[in-house]
């Protein structure tokens, strides 16, 4: 699967041959920018400023979850190097908002970079579906 939906799959055409068919699959219409159908919405938004003295960020899922041990990382983007600035575990999150929200708390120095760019990753088993109880991302 590439980035722009685009799917790959690899045949063997003749003896030694492999050939790819390549399929375009439809764009999710409720991605809302995150590249993952299971998020609403964020706070901070995406592009957004944000204070230095910001005390959390928070996640919104469509569904109820619960927390895990996966990880969320914070990330700084310097002359496209990502440099690690904090790592938060699910289970050290709260939950609110009817268990669709995650709250994350953030360090004092983790925006401490006036005008910097940051990035968040999300491993999977991070949070899981409170229905299923299978991770999300």
């Amino acid at each position: 699967m590439l980035p722009n939906n685009t799917l790959l799959v690899a045949r063997m055409e003749y003896n030694n041959t492999w050939g790819f068919n390549v399929i375009d699959l439809p764009k999710l219409t409720i991605d809302n920018g995150y590249y993952n159908a299971n998020i609403e919405s964020t706070f901070p938004g995406i592009n957004s400023s944000i204070s230095s003295d910001i005390t959390n960020i928070s996640i919104d899922f469509y569904v109820r979850v619960t927390l895990s041990d996966g990880k969320l990382s914070i990330f700084q983007i310097i002359d496209q190097r990502k440099i690690l600035r904090q790592t938060t575990s699910g289970r050290g999150c709260i939950l609110d908002n009817d268990d669709k929200r995650v709250i994350v708390n953030i360090l004092d120095s983790t925006f401490s970079k006036s005008g910097g760019n940051y990035s968040i990753k999300i491993d999977n088993n991070f949070i899981k579906s409170r229905t299923y109880g299978e991770p999300l991302l």
